[in-house]
Order: structure tokens, then sequence, then C-alpha cells
């Protein structure tokens, strides 16, 4: 029986081996065969090479956003930072242009201006102001 297995497993080897022999030689261009052979060999190399670059680039891309999840809930909170920040920069710069042109109206000297600012804060200073000239007493000089 073992000996029937054993000439079973020869004759399919050598039928194999003969077969491919009688498919090596029906060809006149034996070395376009094996060139094909070698380069059918090498692309199963690359296949296999790129299937492992392809894993490991698809790891590398769930990482990646994971990470990019994170970043962006952080942008979001400094994104808001930057938003008022930017809004009292415009605040800061539309009092920076009113002060500019305060100054520039503060420059010249113009009676309507001055009498207006009598008018609002002038009343009481002069009011302090002669309450504390009355009760002065003249200053003494030596020489």
């Amino acid at each position: 029986m073992l000996y029937l297995i054993l000439g079973f497993i020869l004759w399919w080897w050598v039928g194999w081996v003969v077969g491919y022999f009688f498919y090596y030689f029906r060809y006149e261009e034996r070395k376009n065969i094996d060139s094909l052979i070698s380069n059918y060999s090498q692309c199963q190399i690359d296949l296999d090479r790129i299937k492992i670059d392809n894993k490991e680039l698809k790891d590398e891309n769930i990482i990646l956003k994971d990470e990019a999840k994170k970043l962006l809930f952080e942008n979001w909170d400094l994104s808001k930072v930057v938003w008022e920040l930017s809004r009292y920069v415009l605040y800061v710069k539309e009092w920076w242009i009113k002060a500019r042109e305060l100054a520039k109206l503060l420059w010249v000297y113009n009676q309507e201006i001055e009498d207006k600012v009598r008018q609002i804060l002038g009343e009481e200073i002069q009011d302090e102001g002669d309450d504390e000239e009355e009760e002065k007493e003249p200053e003494k000089k030596f020489f």
C-alpha cells in the first residue's frame, strides 16, 4: 500500500516535470519565457512589498487622522481667542484714530472748544478755585 502511494506520487511528479519540459521546449523563444517568469516572480515580490507598505500607510493614516482631530479641537479654542483679540484690535484701532483726530484738534487753539470745555468742566473748576483763593493768605516777602 505504501509502495502504491509512493509510486503514484513519483509518477505524478515525473508527469509534471515532463509536461513542463514539453511546455518549455515547445516554444522557440525560451529566453522570452524565462524573462517573463523572472519578471512575474519579481512582480510578486514587489506586490508583497507594496502590500506591506500599504498596510503601514493605512496604520499611519489612522494615527494622523486622530492627531488631526485633536489639533482641530485645540484649534477651535485658539480660534476663539484669536477672534476675541481681533475684535479688541479693531476697537483699539478705532480708538487710536479718534484719539489722533482729537489730538489734531487740541493742538490747534480753538476758542469754541475752550468755551465748551469750560461750560462742561470749567464752572466746577472755577467755583472750587475761587474758594481756594479766598482761603489763602497773602504771601509775605522778606526782601
